[in-house]
């Protein structure tokens, strides 16, 4: 676990939490879809009878393999949510046909309960809600929104004990609706997938954050960050590169 690393180096870090994978053991959809296309090599997966369309992995180390797995997981978001029977259907495919390349326990079994609370009596580990399926909140109607949001916050504080105040929006997806609902359901602070720098009297419900993953290296972080400053320093916000999806936070 990162937390003795974390006490070592008196580091604090939050951790943005689903709270039903949190409840039920089961993985994230896109772990079901990332770990058996990278375990069994795929280098081919056609799913066009789904409504999707002939996917390619190139082959070598997992990290080239990366930008093509995550056109894959691009189309699945804009065709459902969790649990919808288009995205089951889908996952389902990719479990026939990496026929047990991989172990889900191994692999992307999520924190559990008693794991999360052991955590959380280490002063450097701070907790927020990711949701509560890991839903994009903009396709939620208002009701079903703030159950969502409130559903995810108190059975994080049950197990935590204490205030959960932090959202990240599930893909980075928010509109004025679910901005609104995040204030309503208690939320402090929430957290978008615009890279940019976060300046003093900014949003905090819109707060800037710079995906980094499992396959990025220094060089590249560096690179990414060396944008976004310039972009900051030469008065054009939002106009430098903008970072590639990488590792496992889709």
């Amino acid at each position: 676990m990162a937390v003795p690393i974390l006490e070592e180096f008196r580091v604090p870090a939050l951790f943005l939490i689903s709270s039903e994978n949190l409840l039920s053991g089961q993985p994230y959809w896109f772990d079901r879809v990332i770990v058996p296309v990278q375990c069994a090599r795929m280098t081919r997966l056609d799913l066009r009878e789904l409504g999707l369309r002939n996917y390619r992995f190139r082959a070598g180390p997992p990290a080239r393999r990366w930008d093509d797995i995550d056109h894959l997981l691009t189309d699945i978001k804009r065709v459902g949510d969790p649990n919808t029977p288009q995205v089951e259907s889908v996952i389902a495919q990719v479990d026939r046909l990496s026929a047990g390349a991989v172990n889900a326990d191994t692999y992307y079994r999520p924190m559990s309960i008693s794991e999360l609370g052991e955590m959380a009596r280490s002063p450097y580990c701070h907790f927020g809600s990711h949701g509560h399926r890991h839903e994009i909140l903009t396709r939620l109607h208002h009701g079903a929104l703030i159950e969502a949001l409130s559903h995810s916050k108190e059975t994080l504080e049950s197990v935590i004990g204490k205030p959960v105040q932090d959202l990240a929006y599930p893909n980075g997806e928010h509109d004025d609706a679910v901005v609104m609902a995040a204030h309503q359901t208690g939320h402090e602070r929430a957290f978008v997938t615009t890279p940019r720098v976060f300046l003093p009297g900014a949003d905090r419900l819109r707060i800037p954050r710079l995906l980094v993953g499992g396959y990025d290296s220094c060089g590249r972080l560096a690179d990414r960050l060396g944008g976004i400053l310039f972009s900051r320093s030469s008065g054009t916000p939002g106009k430098g590169p903008m970072p590639t999806r990488m590792g496992l936070e889709p």
